[in-house]
Parts: structure tokens; C-alpha cells; sequence
């Protein structure tokens, strides 16, 4: 047991199909072992050093070690590590860190068993490669492993010639028939030896059963032990640890066997282990090998298995592939308790062998001994004993003309449904698979949907219960406007079933809302899946016996469910007044109560009433869910995804039910759910060139059929590939199977229609990035029933689909408007709603775009895409919205950029100059180089002048600096004035230093020193007069205006390094400590500011406006405006 088993809960334990884990769940062997080790460091890690013993921490470790698998969370190993830290030394922590190195490096194999990449992936054809790290171990044309070393001598020259031994010991007396000698057998010929073997006892293992015709391999291989200094039979089982044999009797009790080997070898230790353990006796209680033979074979097996890391660390699904490695797993309560051999036979000789024989489960035992054995295991009855009769191949029919007669001729050709049903189901009422299952569909219906009012009651429903389904599934994805649902899983999955279970069979679901169901969603789904499968699809041979238990068991629960919903109705109450009563009791769905209602009253029993709902319940939920999933992923097409061209109907008008009916019919021609159906002939019959006789079976390829097969009339559906919801007459169309036929064809398509109506109506639906939004499936020529087959969660081949996300988007108020007259989809997918008359208003572009004639194939609402991101779409029209109510925010001066130049592209000029006013609010004076460049870019010169001045806080402009990246577009000139501008109030600041003659007061704290020498310089103070400085004070005037020089602005002397020089040299002198100078400086440095301030605001950037701006934007439609604002702006006014 390693840690990495103990602290990981890799093998947690199953949950309930809804997520939840069951509250009165006994805690596993796991769990309790996770809280005894957990108790145990805890315990230890709160005693002294001097209570812990040996035996104590033995204990916790020990636990730990058989803790199975540990939940981490309980941070078990942490606290082991916590106990190690906290006793660094001595004995016991030295236990612990032993053990904990231990196992930690023992969670990896050393060396790894395998590698990562192609070339360790898959079995070298020359078998090297099993070993990574001895890559030539077993490889073909290598030599063979030596594992028993020989002790007694076996000189060639004194061995007794190979073909005498033969002749002796090994041949078999009875002359045997000569088989076929081709390499190549017809599929029945090759199953009629195969079965023959199985009927025919093979002989016994031993002395003098090899057929004569096998003598010249014999003796090859008698040679070859030979050459290759094979050891003798007795080595052989002393390395094996079985007694060696002490006389040729003791080997072989045949006394003429055992003579006649006497006499060939001289003594028991002379022979050699190739003749030896051939002509060994057979054990007598197990017909088969020798003793010593049985144990080598055995040990062999196991060594090559359990050596072959593709059986063990490369037996994995990435291997293996997801459903091979699903595939390979056996299967104890199938047919031959998973026999693979008989999965085979099956796939390879469908035609002759049977599901059920033993012939096929059983090939390699005698069939009356498997009889014995099968009759005492109790299994007897589930398999026929017969030797299987070959069945005739099915006649496959593709032409339209063939297709279409055998399907109308209903009574003339029958379903295989009968049979299969009564299997599963007793008793009358499952329509869908019954004599007169017309009939009684016909009656179910009038009770189910009696009016126009109630079929569209019934689509109301299944376009609610989407929305809803959508709504709860669906999730956003992080920082956009678009949600994602998985259509196929959550949605179209559940729609039908929802109504079938909860409206009509009375059987409540499992959901978060409501969990107090019978079975959650996906529950039910899987048990009418496996129904559905097993009546109306083909179901692998090999699965058919546990797929049969297991429907019977569904078909039991949802029979007794059906019936407690209807309130035993048997009794003696009048059966208004039990609906009534039960209803109050139960809470049932008034649905359900009427349509119950009307089954009894049409002279239904209980029996048929319930195999009625149990036949809907099977027959329009599932094959529903795939037929819509179809339609759907037709309805996301795209050209790259298929053959498939959808010209004519490249919109669906989800507010015309015909258009919706028309374009699902359409759609389920292209792609079927079934590609095929059986039919059984009654009678002989010709069909154009097709002689049927009775009791044929006929394969309809309906998708054949739907295309026009070449060989076939090809004026049924003219360009077939093309998706056309207009194609007339509407009769050309097959036949319908499926939910239209269990629920008839105007309410299946209503139900449908409702559905899609749900799905298009949602905002720009498109599929999912990726392979998220493929419905992945492929075709399965071993099923040919299926159109296509999916992988299921267990990666098992499956009819039902089970995943396929779909994006949706929707602009966030005010851009979802209803009552629209255009859309603008970003390119992201966002779908904006907007308003003509606004966007004419402020922008050119689309005035004009609006002018141009629609074409009529477009929508009424037209949708407009263009290339901008939805983050950059949205502040752009909420700048262009008078109602909007709020200012967009920019997270960043880039965001900013791009909405800037999309309204430079639409030449949304008053968006534009808005669009400055943002940006000098959200980005100065952070920003000041981006918000310049951005203002001479836009033509903004107030908001450049604004930055300029911000931008004066930044030292030494000049210098190359990162702080230019963002510059690029600028050009000479603009850049020219900034450099000026900045030089120019560098100079002017610095000359504030250099005359006191603006000071208004003395700074008597910082001249008036009585240690100043004489001859120092003296400044001008106001009409002071002129007054000596102090030398620190003078150097702090020459290094602040150095600063000031190449930072011109009053951040530079608050953070100045030289005002904190002139503070600490002022407390050194006593005199200026004694008057506190370094209190008069912060004083002076007031004035100084103020001073530096007034200074900088009569500074003016060059007159010179960029061309840019003279040449583009001032001659927009709001130009006369923006000359009127920039000349004015020209007089050279301060810019605090």
C-alpha cells in the first residue's frame, strides 16, 4: 500500500444518478480506516515528545498503510508531516521520515513500466518493444530464454533417433481423414469445420495421440530440444518444485508406454522434456494435458500475461481506444459468461452461428459435457443445445420505388416488433408492437389528443419545458455575453420524456427541484433506451441475454408504477370519484387523470391502459431525442460539416408552424434517425425488378431510399443533398416510422416543431467551439439498422446521442430590445438589437446602408455582422443611445483605443469626441503619454494639451523610455512639441531656484545663520533687500532646480532628495537647529511650489495643430463645431 493510494480518493465510491450522496450511507471499510489513522496523528501531534512510544507511532503508520483509499481532504498526510516538523530528532521521527520516504517514492515504479509516445502505443509486429528498457526481449529472430539449467547430460549422439521416438511414443495408431488443404473457405464451409470440431472429442493428451500427419514436426521439434540443449523432464520439474519421477512406470502407468520409453532412454533421467512431457500421463480427473505439462502451461500463461504490459500498465482506453477498452471487458452474467470467442463468431459469421447456442459460447468443449455442466449451474434453459442452421442472407433493399411499396404496404409485409415485444412485455395494449397495433393506436390517440385544442396544448408544453431545460442548463461563459447549453444531454434528451413521464404515465422525476422522484432524468431515459433497443433495434448478439434480464426488470418497475398511478382503478369505487380521490392524495397531473379517464371509458383494462402508456412512454421519448437532435445539428450546419447544402431554406421562420413541420420533414430525410427497418413478406410479390417471396427478410434502406439511389428513379427529390423545406408534392415523402407512427403525424410534428421553435428563437444559435459542438458518431456496418452510432458513458457502441453544446448570445440591456427593426452581431456572436433611426443619426456609414434594397430571402429583421468584439460594440452603441442612462467604463486605455478607432471607422464623430472626454477622466494623469498620442491622433487639442501637462511629471522625457510603446502612431511633430513643451517648462522651473525675488516673506530660518561665512551669495528677497543664504540652503536651490529641470512639476520638490539632504544638514549646524530652519524650509518649499506652479501654467505648446486633425477630422460633419473650439483654444490660456 502506497500513499498515493492512502491520501487520493482516485476510487471513490459510486454516488446517486441525481449527484447526491444517499444520508444514510453506511461509511465504508475505507472511511473508517481514513479516521482511525486521522485520530492517530492527531492524538500524537498533541502529546509531548516524552508519552510517544515505538509501538504508538507503529500504530498511526500502520493505519495509515491500510487506510485504503483516503479522503485528502482530511489532510491526513499533512499531519503527518506536521508531527515529523514538530520532532525533528530521535528515533521515532526517524520511524516517520523513513516511512514517509518510503512511500512516497514507492507510489512510482522504478524503472517506469512504460512511456509516453507512439512508439511504446501499440504491439511491434516482431514483438520487441514489450520491455522499454530491454526493447530486443522476446523480439522475433532472437534468442529464446533459458530458465531451467540442465544437470543431467543429454549428448545428441546418444539420444535415440527422432523419427523412431515418434513412431514409439507419439504417433497415433488411428488413420485420420485428410481435411480441406485451401488457405481460403467459404464463411459457411469454414463454420461448418468449426462446428464440427466442437461436436467431434478431440483426443486426449498424451502418448500416442498425435496424428501420423503431424510426424515431420514432431520430429523438427524433437531436434530442435535438442540443439538447443533443452534440459531433461526430471530437471524440469525439480525447477518447477514437483517430486521427479523415479521409474518410466511412475511417469506413464501404460505399461507398454512406459517399456517401450525404457527402452529408447535406458533411465527415467534421460528424457528429454520435449518427449517427455507429450507422452506423459493425462490427468484422470480433467480430461486433457499431463501433470508436469498442466503446470508448465499454466505457469507460462501467467508469466506471459502478467509480463505483457499491453495486458497490464498499457492495457488503457488511450490505447486501446475508448470503446475497445470498453469492448474488452468481460461481461460474467452474458451469454458464455463473457466468452470472447463467441463475440467473434458472432461478428465475423453472423449468418451461422446463433445467439444462444452453445456452439457458439461453448466452441471448445464437447456439447454433451456442457450440457452436464450448464444443467448444474442452473443455466440450462438460456441456451439451445442444437447445432445452429445456417439462416438465409437478408435481401437489402435501397431503391425508392421498393422502399416506399414495402413500407405502404403494411398489409403485406410486417414488422419483427411482435415477437421481440412478447419476450419483455405480457399481455395486451403495447400498441407499437402488436397484430393490430393501427387499430389500437388510432384509439390511444383520441384519447391522448382528442382535438386541435389539445395537440396544441401538448406543443405548448414541449415548448415551455425547452426553454426551461435551456434556461436551467445553460452557463455563461467568463467575461462574455454568450451561454452555452449541451442541447443534446440536458435538452433534447429530456423534453419528450419529461411530458410522457410526468403528464401521461404519472411517474414523477428526480430533480433538484423536486427530489423526491422515482427516477432521476437520466435514469429513465437509460431504462426506455434499452426497451426501445431491445423490441424495435437490432441488439448484439452477445448482449442479448443481459440486455433481455435487464428490460424485463425495467418493463416490471415501470408496468407497477403506471398502474399505482392510476389509483386501482379495480376497485369498487365509481372510477370519476377514485381519480378524484387519489389525485388529492398524490398530487397527480390533471393531464394524466383525463387521458386515463378517456382509456377506461373506450372499454380499456387495467392491462391495456398500462401497456398503452408503457408503449407511448417506449415509443415516443427516446427515438424523439434523436430525431430532434438530428434536426438541431442540421439547423447549426455548416458547409465543412457535410455533404449537405441547405440553399432554399437557409432561414427558419420560427413563427410559422407549417415552416417549422416542413423543414423538420425535410431535415429527417437527409438524416434519419434509423437508416434501416426489417420487414417480413406474407406473400410472394414482384416489385419493379424485385421477386419477394414468402417469408423473406427485407432490410429497407430508408436513407438509401431518401437519396435517390443512382441505380434507382432519381425524380423523387431532385438534388437530394440539398436541405429544401418547399420540395412538393409533400407524398413523395416515405412513409414515417418512429414517434410519428406511435403518436401520429400531426402531433409528432407539432411536438417537434414546438421544440425547434424554442431552439431557433434563441439569440445568433450556433454550435459550440470545437469539438464541443460536433455531434460526434460514426457508422456501424455490425448494427446496419443504425444511421449512425454514438459511444455512450461507458464507451460502449450506443443508438442514442449524448452530447452537442450550442452557443446562444444576447446583448445586455439596452441592446435586447424586442421591438428592434435591426441587429448588429459582433464578431464574437453577439446579437445586438438596435434601431435604425439612431444609428442613422450618428453614423453616416449605416445612414447609407440602411438606403440599399433588402434582398426578400433575407429576414425581416435584418442581422448585420461585423468584425468588432461585443466588449468593443457595446460602450460604442451605449455612447450612440440618448436613454442609455450611464457612461460606459474602460478597464484599460487599450479598451479604450479600439472602441476609439471603431467610431473613427463608422466616422461616429460626437461618439468620438465623447469617447475623449472618458478617456481623460478614467486614464489621466496615469496615462498621460497614451491620452496624448490618443488626443493628437483624434484631433482632441484640449484633451492634448491637458496630457502634456500630466505628462510633465514623467523624468526626463527624452530618454528612450518603455513608457513609449504605446506611441507608435504619433508622428514627428506631435511628438516634437511634447519634447518642446516639456524642455521648455524644465527651463523655466529651474529659474525659479535662482531668484528669491517672488518670495513675500524672509525665510529668517534659512539665511540667518551666524556661522554663514563671509563672501557667500546673497539673493534678492521682494523688497527685502538682499539677504546671504546659508551653504546648505544654496545647494538645496542648485539641486532642486536640477530636478525641476528634468521633471518640471511640484511632485518633483515633495519627492525631492535634496529637500531631505538640506533638512538633515540643517540639524547638523547649531545655530540652524536652534532656530529650527528645517521647519522654515518646509515652509519655503510652499512657496516654492506655488511659485514653480504659476510658472509652468504660463507655458503654451506650439500653435502648430497636426495635420492629422486638419486633414481628417476637422472636415467631418462636426468640424465646424471643433474649429470653433480649437481656435479658441489657440490663445495661449494656462493649463492648471
Amino acid at each position: 500500500m502506497t500513499l498515493n493510494r492512502s491520501f487520493s480518493t482516485r476510487f471513490s465510491s459510486k454516488s446517486q444518478a441525481n449527484g447526491s450522496v444517499p444520508s444514510d450511507a453506511t461509511p465504508s471499510t475505507s472511511d473508517t480506516g481514513t479516521a482511525k489513522a486521522f485520530a492517530h496523528i492527531k492524538d500524537l501531534i498533541k502529546r509531548p515528545i516524552e508519552e510517544i512510544n515505538e509501538s504508538a507511532l507503529s500504530a498511526a503508520l500502520d493505519a495509515i498503510n491500510h487506510a485504503g483509499a483516503t479522503d485528502d481532504r482530511k489532510m491526513l498526510l499533512e499531519h503527518l508531516l506536521s508531527f515529523m516538523a514538530n520532532h525533528p530528532s530521535g528515533k521515532l521521527s526517524g520511524m516517520a521520515r523513513t516511512f514517509t520516504i518510503k512511500t512516497l517514492y514507492n507510489d512510482l515504479a522504478h524503472p517506469p513500466a512504460t512511456y509516453i509516445g507512439p512508439e511504446y502505443q501499440f504491439r511491434a509486429a516482431d514483438s520487441s518493444g514489450n520491455n522499454p528498457d530491454a526493447p530486443n526481449l522476446g523480439k522475433a529472430s532472437t534468442p529464446y530464454a533459458r530458465s531451467v539449467q540442465g544437470t543431467n547430460p543429454l549428448p545428441r549422439n546418444q539420444m535415440p533417433d527422432a523419427g523412431l521416438v515418434f513412431d514409439t511414443l507419439l504417433r497415433r495408431e488411428k488413420r485420420e481423414t485428410e481435411g480441406p488443404n485451401k488457405g481460403s473457405f467459404k464463411d459457411s464451409d469454414l463454420a461448418s469445420l468449426l462446428q464440427g470440431a466442437t461436436s467431434h472429442c478431440a483426443a486426449s493428451f498424451g502418448a500416442r495421440g498425435t496424428p501420423a500427419i503431424m510426424r515431420l514436426h514432431e520430429i523438427m521439434g524433437i531436434e530442435t530440444n535438442r540443439a538447443w540443449g533443452v534440459c531433461s523432464l526430471n530437471d524440469f520439474r525439480k525447477f518447477l518444485g514437483l517430486k521427479t519421477y523415479s521409474s518410466f512406470l511412475e511417469w506413464n502407468p501404460n505399461h507398454e508406454v512406459a517399456d517401450a520409453a525404457e527402452k529408447l532412454y535406458g533411465h527415467i533421467d534421460n528424457l528429454e522434456l520435449y518427449v517427455g512431457l507429450q507422452a506423459e500421463e493425462s490427468k484422470p480427473l480433467v480430461e486433457g494435458a499431463g501433470y508436469t505439462i498442466s503446470r508448465a502451461i499454466l505457469s507460462d500463461a501467467f508469466a506471459l500475461a502478467r509480463g505483457d504490459r499491453f495486458y497490464t500498465q498499457d492495457f488503457t482506453p488511450y490505447n486501446m481506444t475508448a470503446w475497445g477498452f470498453a469492448d474488452c471487458q468481460r461481461d460474467p452474467e452474458a451469454y458464455g459468461f463473457g466468452s470472447t470467442l463467441g463475440r467473434l463468431f458472432l461478428r465475423t459469421l453472423p449468418n451461422d452461428y446463433s445467439k444462444d447456442s452453445i456452439y457458439t459460447w461453448f466452441p471448445l468443449v464437447h456439447p454433451e459435457s456442457m450440457e452436464k455442466y450448464l444443467k448444474n449451474l442452473g443455466k440450462l434453459d438460456g441456451y439451445d443445445l442444437a447445432r445452429p442452421r445456417p439462416s438465409g442472407p437478408v435481401t437489402t433493399i435501397k431503391g425508392y420505388v421498393e422502399v416506399g411499396h414495402v413500407l405502404r404496404s403494411t398489409d403485406k409485409y410486417v414488422s419483427e416488433y411482435v415477437e421481440r415485444a412478447a419476450e419483455v412485455v405480457k399481455g395486451k395494449g403495447f400498441f407499437t408492437a402488436s397484430a393490430n397495433g393501427v387499430e389500437e393506436q388510432k384509439r390511444f390517440i383520441s384519447a391522448l389528443a382528442p382535438s386541435p385544442e389539445a395537440i396544441s396544448a401538448i406543443g405548448k408544453y414541449f415548448n415551455n419545458k425547452t426553454k426551461e431545460l435551456i434556461e436551467l442548463h445553460s452557463f455563461s461563459l467568463i467575461g462574455q455575453s454568450t451561454r452555452a447549453v449541451n442541447i443534446v444531454r440536458d435538452v433534447l434528451k429530456f423534453v419528450p420524456l419529461n411530458w410522457a413521464a410526468t403528464e401521461i404515465a404519472g411517474i414523477p422525476l428526480k430533480t433538484k427541484q423536486h427530489p423526491r422522484g422515482v427516477f432521476t432524468e437520466s435514469q429513465l431515459f437509460d431504462m426506455l433506451a434499452e426497451i426501445y433497443q431491445f423490441v424495435f433495434l437490432e441488439v448484439e448478439p452477445a448482449n442479448y441475454m443481459p440486455m433481455r434480464q435487464r428490460v424485463k426488470e425495467h418493463v416490471q418497475e415501470l408496468t407497477h408504477l403506471i398502474k399505482a398511478a392510476l389509483g386501482g382503478a379495480g376497485s369498487k369505487l365509481p372510477f370519476a370519484g377514485l381519480i378524484g380521490t387519489m389525485s388529492g392524495l398524490f398530487g397527480k397531473k390533471k393531464n394524466h387523470n383525463e387521458i386515463v379517464k378517456r382509456l377506461f371509458d373506450l372499454g380499456y383494462s387495467t392491462e391495456q391502459v398500462v401497456n398503452s402508456i408503457l408503449a407511448l412512454l417506449v415509443g415516443a421519448t427516446v427515438e424523439m431525442s434523436l430525431a430532434l437532435t438530428n434536426v438541431v445539428n442540421l439547423l447549426l450546419h455548416k458547409e465543412y460539416d457535410s455533404e449537405v447544402t441547405i440553399e432554399a431554406t437557409k432561414k427558419v421562420d420560427a413563427k410559422d408552424l407549417g415552416s417549422l413541420t416542413a423543414y423538420i420533414t425535410e431535415a429527417l430525410r437527409i438524416d434519419p434517425p434509423f437508416a434501416c427497418v426489417y420487414r417480413i413478406a406474407k406473400q410472394d410479390e414482384s416489385i419493379e425488378s424485385l421477386n419477394v417471396k414468402q417469408g423473406q427478410r427485407l432490410l429497407l434502406h430508408i436513407a438509401s431510399a431518401n437519396m435517390n439511389n443512382p441505380t434507382q428513379q432519381e425524380d423523387a427529390f431532385p438534388n437530394p443533398r440539398i436541405l429544401n423545406a418547399t420540395r412538393e408534392p409533400r407524398e413523395c415523402y416515405l412513409p414515417k416510422d418512429g414517434c410519428f407512427t406511435v403518436l401520429g403525424d400531426e402531433l409528432a410534428s407539432t411536438m417537434m416543431a414546438e421544440v425547434l421553435r424554442a431552439v431557433v428563437s434563441l439569440e445568433n444559435v450556433r454550435r459550440g467551439p470545437g469539438q464541443s459542438g460536433k455531434l460526434v458518431r460514426f457508422s456501424d456496418t455490425a448494427l446496419p439498422m443504425l444511421h449512425y452510432a454514438y459511444l455512450n458513458e461507458k464507451m460502449l457502441h450506443s443508438p442514442w446521442p449524448n452530447s452537442m453544446t450550442q452557443k446562444t448570445s444576447a446583448a445586455r440591456a439596452p441592446f435586447n430590445n424586442p421591438d428592434h427593426d435591426f441587429v448588429l452581431r459582433s464578431d464574437d456572436g453577439v446579437d445586438f438589437h438596435n434601431f435604425k433611426l439612431i444609428l442613422s443619426l450618428v453614423s453616416p456609414i449605416f445612414k447609407d446602408m440602411f438606403t440599399l434594397p433588402q434582398n426578400e430571402s433575407e429576414p425581416a429583421v435584418p442581422i448585420i455582422p461585423v468584425t468588432e468584439h461585443s466588449t468593443i460594440l457595446y460602450p460604442l452603441l451605449l455612447l450612440s443611445y440618448p436613454t442609455a442612462g450611464a457612461d460606459p467604463t474602460f478597464d484599460t486605455i487599450d479598451d479604450a483605443r479600439v472602441v476609439m478607432e471603431a467610431a473613427k471607422k463608422y466616422e461616429m464623430d460626437a461618439i468620438l469626441y465623447r469617447i475623449g472626454d472618458l478617456i481623460v477622466a478614467h486614464f489621466l494623469p496615469v496615462h498621460s503619454l497614451d491620452v496624448y498620442a490618443m488626443s493628437c491622433l483624434a484631433g482632441w487639442w484640449h484633451h492634448a494639451r491637458t496630457a502634456a501637462f500630466w505628462s510633465l511629471e514623467i523624468e526626463g522625457l527624452g530618454r528612450p523610455s518603455s513608457g513609449f510603446v504605446d506611441m507608435g502612431a504619433i508622428n514627428a511633430s506631435d511628438y516634437h512639441r511634447l519634447l518642446k513643451y516639456h524642455y521648455e517648462c524644465g527651463i523655466a522651473a529651474q529659474a525659479v531656484g535662482k531668484t528669491l525675488e517672488w518670495l513675500l516673506s524672509t525665510p529668517d530660518g534659512c539665511i540667518g545663520c551666524g556661522r554663514v561665512a563671509f563672501g557667500r551669495p546673497t539673493f534678492q528677497i521682494a523688497s527685502f533687500g538682499k539677504w546671504t543664504v546659508t551653504p546648505w540652503f544654496q545647494e538645496y536651490l542648485v539641486a532642486s532646480g536640477k530636478e525641476l529641470a528634468a521633471r518640471p512639476c511640484e511632485q518633483a520638490l515633495l519627492e525631492s532628495a535634496s529637500y531631505n539632504c538640506a533638512t538633515a544638514k540643517a540639524r547638523e549646524c547649531l545655530f540652524c537647529r536652534t532656530v529650527m530652519a528645517h521647519h522654515h524650509l518646509h515652509t519655503f518649499r510652499t512657496f516654492y511650489i506655488a511659485e514653480v506652479r504659476k510658472v509652468i501654467a504660463k507655458m503654451s505648446m506650439s500653435e502648430r495643430i497636426s495635420a492629422q486633425v486638419e486633414n481628417g477630422f476637422l472636415r467631418s460633419r462636426w468640424g465646424n463645431y471643433l474649429r470653433l473650439t480649437v481656435q479658441l483654444e489657440r490663445v495661449e490660456a494656462p493649463l492648471a
